[in-house]
């Protein structure tokens, strides 16, 4: 990518986030509630930061990782089933 087009890559990138980011936002993180959930804490924060999720479904995630992330406030909103929207 010596060749200049390197701007043009770096400009198709902010768009294609930017899109994935407003996509996200009305999403719901760990919305399949039948499979266990182990995502590290930095995997985390990327999907609230980068990819733009403000919710996030607390069932099936490991209790210690419940506790950072609520302690925390990673998420603007937590689920904890699928009847509570806290």
């Amino acid at each position: 990518m010596a060749d200049g087009r390197w701007p043009l890559s770096l400009s198709i990138a902010v768009i294609v986030i930017a899109l994935v980011y407003n996509s996200n936002k009305e999403a719901v993180l760990n919305g399949n509630n039948d499979i266990y959930h182990e995502h590290t804490y930095l995997s985390y924060l990327f999907y609230r930061y980068v990819l733009g999720y403000k919710s996030c479904c607390l069932r099936l995630v490991p209790v210690p990782m419940q506790f950072k992330l609520v302690v925390n406030g990673v998420f603007a909103n937590y689920i904890l089933s699928d009847d509570d929207n806290n």
